[in-house]
């Protein structure tokens, strides 16, 4: 049932769930739609290009049903599926087999989470908390809704984006959403109290909707970055990969877009190209080269090395200032910076590591003033030189 109708939205609910005005107030159904209208879908657009219109109705349908709650599991008490986008949509219901999908809808829909006051599906769901909890899921998803569809549109498209640069694509247009909602610039470098200022709520309910959760999976990241990489084909399978999927992308962003980060965006989404390549080739950079700026980065960021290469470091963000607060949250690490760096240097060190394709470890070693040489040898497990082609070993002098 249609429950709000705005210039570039379609609110709907599932009539399955119940009336649209007992599972939101009106009030509320017309502030979503409002929101899209003047924040979403004009910073998706701006970042990623605009959505197609496949039914010819000049709006996205946001329809909350209560499919998309059965999607988390019974009485969870950890994340949820807010929503989702199916490319299946854009295909017509006949014709032949992998040119058509019988699912399909033939419309621009992002299907979200209901209101569920009673636990019905599983889990109780209080409007308010749906509100909130879906405002990052809208423009995440509708990311996607354009991404995939300029590929399919586009006759020198092959297939849709890798599912890895994809998300992290989707993950930059809900803190991009949160820049626009909050007055910042899109290479402002933030700080946690820029985000959060004292005795502000409203800017407390968008850090949550639009920034938190890009820094709480990236803090997963962070604390194991040997046990996931966010240029992995599972990307999305697990909140780790997210977190450096997302950070991968912001990091080439800040310091390959020739400071304009939505033309550099919309590249990326427009295609043809894919995954890897696509990066490379909008970035102008070989992918060693994005990943050994990434890696060192992420230690480096806004450390105040002296002579710091600025590709070194972020732009956007202060990782330094943010990450400590945000990783004492969802770690319960005390508050500290939540990168794993392991001291290497006291002695005869026999460290043992694995490290995931795409991703990296990280060692500090300390020497003393007029100490001696150290040597460190990184050797393969029967005690040979390490001759795997792909690995590489990044040196960074802090002082």
């Amino acid at each position: 049932m249609v429950a709000s109708v705005s210039r570039r939205a379609i609110l709907a609910v599932d009539t399955l769930d119940g009336p649209p005005t007992l599972l939101f107030p009106q009030t509320v159904l017309d502030s979503i739609t409002q929101e899209f209208d003047n924040n979403t879908f004009v910073t998706d657009s701006s970042y990623f290009g605009s959505p197609s219109d496949v039914d010819g109705n000049g709006r996205v349908i946001l329809l909350f049903t209560g499919e998309v709650n059965k999607l988390t599991p019974a009485h969870s008490t950890g994340g949820f599926v807010g929503g989702f986008f199916f490319a299946g949509d854009y295909f017509p219901k006949t014709g032949p087999s992998g040119q058509s999908c019988a699912e399909s809808n033939n419309a621009e829909i992002v299907y979200l989470l209901s209101p569920d006051p009673t636990g019905r599906y599983g889990n109780v769901r209080s409007a308010s908390s749906v509100r909130q909890g879906t405002r990052g899921t809208i423009p995440h998803e509708v990311e996607h809704m354009i991404n995939a569809g300029n590929r399919f549109f586009n006759p020198a498209a092959t297939a849709f984006e890798d599912n890895w640069l994809d998300e992290s694509l989707a993950h930059i247009a809900e803190e991009a959403v949160g820049r626009v909602s909050r007055g910042f610039t899109d290479l402002q470098t933030l700080t946690l109290q820029d985000m959060l200022p004292a005795g502000n709520q409203a800017a407390t309910d968008d850090f949550n909707a639009f920034f938190f959760q890009n820094f709480a999976r990236l803090s997963y990241w962070m604390a194991r970055p040997d046990t996931s990489s966010g240029i992995s084909s599972n990307s999305d399978a697990n909140l780790s990969s997210s977190g450096s999927d997302w950070a991968i992308g912001r990091y080439v962003a800040d310091n390959y877009s020739n400071g304009d980060v939505r033309a550099f965006t919309r590249k990326l989404a427009a295609g043809p190209d894919n995954g890897i390549k696509n990066l490379t080739t909008v970035a102008g950079a070989s992918l060693d080269t994005l990943m050994a700026g990434w890696l060192v980065s992420m230690y480096a960021d806004h450390l105040g090395i002296t002579g710091l290469n600025a590709k070194d470091q972020y732009r956007s963000y202060n990782f330094r200032n943010i990450m400590p607060a945000v990783a004492g949250s969802v770690l319960s690490n005390g508050g500290a910076y939540p990168l794993e760096v392991t001291a290497v240097g006291s002695g005869s060190d026999n460290i043992s590591e694995m490290i995931k394709s795409g991703s990296g470890d990280y060692f500090r070693l300390n020497v003393a003033a007029n100490a001696g040489p150290k040597n460190v040898k990184i050797l393969d497990p029967s005690g040979g030189d390490v001759t795997y082609p792909g690995a590489h070993v990044y040196v960074l002098r802090v002082q």
